[in-house]
């Protein structure tokens, strides 16, 4: 029993080490200092530079896991963010993770959701580093082999740059779930292994990288299925998604008039392609540091004239550490080419984790390989960068590294030898210099501001860091190369996870906003944003949902192209940055009397400015009758309440009118004028209630949890009988 437990405890272990710090300093995951002198102008310049992808940790996924979480414990769906936007989608945005098992259960912790957020990222790094054990332990790998796969999992450079983003994180912790239960030797438990890690990894949220599995699971069930002449645990990935289809139908819906929705050409497919990893990033494999590294504030760097720490951010728009993510503990790079060193009748087991890391790594690299998913799946020409593949990189890295650690077991057995392995780090580290300063060289082009000095002066903050990871890596390389210190070099493996610490900081403090009614529409004025430098905007998008006020703009990745066109009649300008056209900021430019009626329109009491000003007098309701009165009496996440004066025949709610709005309230239609609800009914009429389709998603979720527990039953049960093939 104890050693049925270990490697558990061992797992745990190392997908907690990361969040030690965070846990005990009361922190917040994601650069809240920054976020902070938006909500507090005045308030103390952060002590670490600005990453603006991290930023996403607070501006979207702290709003969407607050409005989730407090809908299901309201026991409503929640299928409308009625904060932002007018009333924005919110479970047809798969990133909210609306109809994710595990959100639902921890809805009802007694916790904040900022500290519940940093629970999730500890439980899916542990969910992720458990399936990395098991896919390993089903092809045939020792245990002490795939507890170290599980390990390079939770302490990745992939995991800890990208928790921030809680989607990414939870949807790829089932990926390798897939894979175990494709090669796990009981058909039965293999095929509900792998629908349930499909639903799983596709109600988790990413849809990008959830396709990027689904990609890879389709390949290695092709794998499987021409090696054991047999199609059954190919099935498990139907069922997986015939279980989620009236989620993702939902996603497909919202995205029908998507602002984001384009049609594939040559020149939208060279601008994709300049987002893939590039050469010169990996540099990031040796060490992420030789990099530079966002968080470092320019000040630190001796030349003013610097915007960021990150110096691949100089030559390629966009780029970011999480986007090029490749670093894993140095003993990986040593192991790795031991698989290849199986004997000929072992070497079946290590196609299928080949086959994926070259998947993942001709993707990341942006090869005519993704010609293919651009110009010929529908939608895909909207998606991120297709350097975001590297996860499949990684975990086939992994795979390969674990059996390389047994065949380094087998052929250590009494030779000191092979503790020249030892060397590997330091080699690497020596190459990877020597690579950045020819990087340096090629990238300069004559210009002025040498992108060499640049260099030096990104990644001289960060040698002494770099040298100690090289020396930590090469003493647990050596430690397991002998029988009796192979555990303390798995242990030593684990401390990795202190050099991969996800961004956060001290918890943000929400300002308070008074004389505003909860129930009124607002307009938040904000100039612009940056990627380089903390913004200096005023009230960061979609913080008015944390605040319970009702934002006319905010922050998504999949907008409404029809509204994203009414905001910018509104503002008079493009609303969107360059920077993020996914952000809608309120940047007037027209005269206040013209602005006013825009506003009015819109159903806005009020501009509020960094001085907590209202310049503007607007409407006193949002709510404007043609006949009679009427208010707003609550907003719900599956419903809006509405009471009315016996008068009252119609009612121009000024909230985004969708085709699925229903209302339970007899003799009351719902109709379209100008994009916003107008509900009719007849007089003497009290309280109207609208209703969003709640009930039909609420009975999907009991059936997607009926289902989850009947396939964990199912895997779970004890084996009386020999595994049949």
């Amino acid at each position: 029993m104890k050693q049925r437990w270990l490697p558990l405890a061992i797992l745990f272990l190392a997908s907690l080490i990361p969040f030690v710090g965070i846990i005990i300093g009361g922190k917040q995951l994601g650069p809240t200092e920054h976020i902070q002198t938006m909500l507090t102008p005045g308030s103390t310049t952060p002590e670490y530079g600005w990453d603006v992808l991290q930023a996403d940790s607070l501006l979207q996924f702290l709003p969407w896991r607050d409005s989730v979480f407090e809908s299901w414990r309201s026991f409503q769906a929640p299928l409308v963010n009625p904060y932002q936007l007018s009333g924005q989608p919110l479970a047809a945005n798969s990133q909210s993770g609306a109809f994710y098992p595990l959100h639902l259960l921890f809805a009802f912790l007694p916790l904040s959701t900022a500290f519940k957020m940093v629970l999730l990222a500890i439980v899916h790094l542990f969910i992720g580093s458990l399936g990395v054990y098991l896919w390993t332990r089903h092809m045939q790998l020792s245990k002490q082999a795939a507890i170290m796969g599980g390990i390079l999992f939770a302490t990745s450079q992939f995991a800890s740059a990208w928790t921030p983003l809680a989607s990414v994180v939870t949807t790829v912790a089932w990926i390798p779930w897939v894979f175990a239960g494709l090669t796990h030797p009981n058909r039965k438990k293999g095929v509900a292994t792998v629908a349930l890690a499909i639903a799983m990894m596709i109600t988790a949220g990413h849809l990008q990288f959830a396709a990027y599995g689904l990609i890879a699971a389709a390949s290695y069930a092709l794998i499987i299925t021409i090696r054991e002449r047999s199609a059954w645990k190919a099935m498990g990935i139907i069922c997986g998604l015939v279980v989620v289809t009236p989620f993702i139908l939902q996603v497909l819906a919202n995205s029908e008039f998507s602002h984001r929705k384009n049609t594939p050409s040559a020149e939208g497919y060279n601008a994709y392609i300049k987002t893939a990893i590039q050469p010169f990033e990996l540099l990031g494999a040796v060490h992420p540091k030789l990099l530079g590294d966002p968080s470092v504030r320019n000040s630190d760097l001796g030349d003013s004239k610097l915007p960021s720490g990150y110096w691949p951010l100089y030559k390629k728009n966009g780029a970011n550490p999480a986007e090029s993510a490749l670093w894993l503990a140095p003993l990986a790079l040593a192991l790795l080419p031991l698989a290849f060193f199986r004997k000929k009748q072992d070497k079946a087991q290590i196609v299928g984790p080949t086959i994926i890391g070259l998947l993942g790594g001709l993707l990341a690299l942006g090869t005519p390989l993704n010609q293919v998913l651009y110009f010929y799946v529908p939608g895909w020409s909207a998606t991120g960068s297709p350097g975001r593949a590297h996860v499949l990189l990684i975990l086939g890295v992994i795979a390969l590294a674990s059996f390389g650690y047994d065949e380094l077991r087998q052929r250590s057995e009494g030779s000191k030898r092979w503790g020249l392995l030892a060397l590997v780090p330091f080699v690497a580290l020596g190459i990877g210099f020597n690579f950045m300063n020819m990087v340096g060289g090629m990238l300069s082009e004559g210009s002025e501001d040498s992108i060499s000095a640049i260099i030096t002066a990104t990644t001289k903050p960060h040698l002494v860091t770099i040298a100690l990871s090289a020396l930590l890596g090469a003493v647990a390389i050596y430690l397991l190369t002998a029988t009796r210190t192979r555990i303390y070099g798995l242990a030593l493996t684990c401390a990795f996870g202190l050099f991969n610490v996800p961004l956060a900081g001290k918890a943000v403090e929400l300002p308070t906003v008074t004389g505003l009614s909860s129930h009124e529409h607002i307009a938040f004025a904000s100039s612009s944003w940056n990627i380089a430098q903390t913004p200096k905007a005023f009230m960061p998008p979609n913080f008015a949902t944390l605040l319970k006020l009702h934002d006319l703009f905010g922050y998504d990745s999949i907008l409404d192209g029809r509204y994203v066109n009414k905001l910018k009649e509104l503002t008079g300008a493009e609303p969107a940055p360059p920077e993020n056209g996914n952000m809608m900021l309120f940047r007037p430019t027209a005269d206040a009397e013209t602005l006013k009626q825009r506003l009015s329109a819109f159903g806005a009491t009020a501009v509020v400015t960094p001085e907590r000003t209202e310049p503007i007098a607007m409407a006193s309701k949002r709510v404007v009758p043609n006949i009679g009165e009427a208010e707003i009496t609550s907003d719900g996440f599956d419903h809006q309440t509405l009471k009315c004066s016996d008068s009252t025949t119609e009612i121009l709610i000024r909230d985004r009118y969708y085709k699925w709005i229903t209302s339970s309230t007899s003799n009351v239609t719902i109709e379209e004028r100008d994009g916003f609800r107008l509900v009719k009914c007849k007089p003497g009429t009290k309280e109207i209630r609208l209703d969003y389709g709640g009930s039909f998603y609420k009975f999907a979720v009991v059936l997607l949890l009926i289902i989850t527990v009947y396939a964990i039953t199912l895997i779970l049960k004890k084996e009386n009988e020999s595994n049949p093939s």
